[in-house]
């Protein structure tokens, strides 16, 4: 969980740069099978949505720390995957949920709930060939082509004032994939060649429903309910319920503002990760009692 801590602080930092213009729907279409090169200006050859916010209903927003395995499934289903690691005094598992309206993982540590993260890059597509599954959400070109070597195709086309790459891998035995970046930065992974349309679209949860219809949605009451925050939460309530923040990285995603803060949820006994996009709660997991030093340093 620690080494996850710090591959999120260096990917937050590195997505400092991920600025852009709304202007009117990219119309043009000169990329052909004999310019397949990399080439910056050519547009691509579908009309690309202009940059937008989803809000999305999700029951997700159910969710929150300390429920049990069985009110996750209660609320959210079965998972499509289920991964265990056990510790020497713990098992996490990692409960995944592609098929939502927002892809969502869901962390329990110990049959409790711990974290919930919600896709909004829409990053890790199902079905995607595990030679591109080293490359992950903010990090920069270069690492990726240090990680999966050339593209068989590398594309580069100017949209709403950004720079969009799209690097297209081949291998044999596996269908084709392409991972996209928005100036320099990797933003999602596709299977095959063509270009998401809604790739400068952001899905966020709509607000948390009210806590009776959460309450009404679990068979034990959720009774530690009172005070927690939930996907959806502002990042102004947040603020409200935890104090100033520990640490702060502010950043943007597809031009949108962006937050990764850690907040100390119990005074001197836990501490606690959020990331806020558009002022909205899109991740929160729970560090337990490690100490603030050893979360920062992720030793």
């Amino acid at each position: 969980m620690l080494r996850e801590v710090s591959i999120v602080l260096a990917g937050m930092c590195a997505l400092a740069g991920l600025l852009h213009s709304r202007q009117a729907v990219a119309q043009a279409c000169t990329s052909t099978a004999d310019d397949r090169t990399r080439q910056v200006g050519s547009a691509p050859c579908v009309p690309l949505l202009p940059p937008h916010v989803d809000h999305v209903p999700t029951v997700a927003t159910l969710l929150h720390w300390g429920i049990s395995a069985v009110d996750v499934v209660q609320v959210m289903g079965a998972p499509e995957q289920v991964d265990t690691v056990k510790h020497e005094d713990s098992t996490t598992q990692i409960l995944r949920y592609p098929a939502k309206p927002i892809a969502t993982t869901v962390t329990l540590v110990d049959g409790k709930l711990s974290g919930v993260a919600l896709d909004v890059a829409r990053f890790d597509q199902p079905g995607l060939p595990a030679f591109i599954g080293p490359v992950f959400f903010g990090l920069n070109r270069a690492v990726v082509l240090q990680l999966v070597g050339a593209p068989a195709e590398d594309l580069s086309h100017e949209e709403y004032g950004m720079v969009l790459e799209q690097m297209i891998f081949a291998r044999s035995a596996t269908p084709d994939a392409s991972v996209f970046f928005i100036n320099g930065w990797a933003v999602r992974k596709e299977i095959g060649r063509d270009i998401p349309r809604d790739i400068f679209a952001l899905p966020l949860p709509t607000p948390p429903r009210t806590k009776e219809e959460a309450i009404d949605a679990c068979d034990d009451g959720w009774a530690k309910g009172d005070g927690q925050v939930r996907l959806g939460t502002s990042e102004d309530d947040v603020q409200a319920l935890y104090g100033v923040p520990k640490l702060h990285v502010h950043y943007t995603f597809k031009g949108y503002p962006a937050d990764y803060a850690i907040y100390e949820t119990v005074p001197g006994r836990s501490f606690a990760r959020f990331t806020f996009i558009d002022g909205v709660l899109t991740e929160f997991a729970d560090d337990g009692k490690t100490p603030l030093n050893e979360i920062l340093n992720a030793r």
